[in-house]
């Protein structure tokens, strides 16, 4: 599994009425940046998890709410880099 840095883009609300957030164009989505192993990448979802080789904690990112994910070169063990997940 590769090691990925994800940026994505998730639902910002406020409580109470802010009309000067909107003049102020500041109803943005939040951007966040999460690193794990890829898992599995499809037209539709993108899975990381936090632990390789196996797989640990997993999070799964709707591909309408990526806008990038970067492979990031690190070297990795031997075991690590050649572990082949279960099918």
């Amino acid at each position: 599994m590769r090691l990925v840095l994800i940026k994505w883009r998730d639902i910002t609300s406020w409580s109470g009425w802010h009309d000067e957030l909107l003049r102020e164009g500041k109803d943005e989505p939040e951007v966040f940046y999460t690193v794990g192993f890829l898992a599995r990448k499809t037209k539709d979802k993108v899975t990381i998890c936090d632990s390789n080789p196996g797989v640990g904690n997993v999070t799964v990112f709707p591909m309408g709410c990526i806008d990038s994910i970067e492979y990031l070169s690190v070297e990795l063990p031997p075991e690590v880099r050649n572990y082949k997940a279960p099918k």
